[in-house]
């Protein structure tokens, strides 16, 4: 199979477009929420220790409440703690969930093209042929106008044009035209 250059751009935007959406919505947004999910970063972020989250609250002024959050690598050989940067973090946990948002991606792509969907599938059937099908038997659509009917028409479009012909004249062989469909 073939790819044209345009399907080729698609779909290198598209897979950018998927590990943005892993760094920014799963990684940054779901990890927000949800912390463990950068748990991933471990191995690119903090290789030589335990990658750990912590939280921190303090009260300093009554009604004032302050929240901490950091991510920290405790080096397991001499048990000093490194604070991690947080897009660093963002970065090396999102390009994993942007890739697995790639392949569901393109296995969407795969079955939608499989059931038809896509209209330059021999399964796609048009609007107007679905509406057509549904019609009862009786009912037909406008006729088709024959050759000679449309070589009329262009002759009169013609003599008007060179104004040979008043346009009440025009309008008078059009419908006769139009009649005789």
């Amino acid at each position: 199979m073939k790819l044209s250059a345009g399907t080729i751009g698609y779909l290198v935007m598209g897979f950018v477009w998927c590990l943005f959406m892993g760094v920014t919505a799963v990684s940054i947004g779901l990890g927000a929420i949800y912390p463990p999910l950068n748990l991933i970063a471990k191995p690119f972020v903090c290789p030589n220790g335990q990658m750990t989250y912590q939280e921190s609250t303090s009260n300093p002024l009554p009604g004032t409440t302050y929240t901490t959050i950091g991510w920290y690598c405790v080096n397991r050989r001499s048990e000093s703690t490194t604070q991690l940067d947080i897009f660093q973090i963002a970065v090396a946990a999102g390009i994993p969930y942007g890739l697995v948002i790639s392949v569901l991606a393109l296995i969407a792509v795969v079955v939608l093209r499989r059931r038809g969907t896509d209209a330059r599938s021999p399964a796609y059937t048009p609007p107007a042929r679905r509406a057509a099908a549904h019609l009862p038997a009786n009912i037909s659509g406008p006729p088709a106008p024959s050759a000679g009917s449309l070589a009329r028409m262009q002759e009169l479009k013609r003599l008007r044009a060179a104004q040979l012909i008043t346009e009440a004249e025009y309008q008078h062989k059009h419908d006769e035209i139009l009649k005789d469909l």
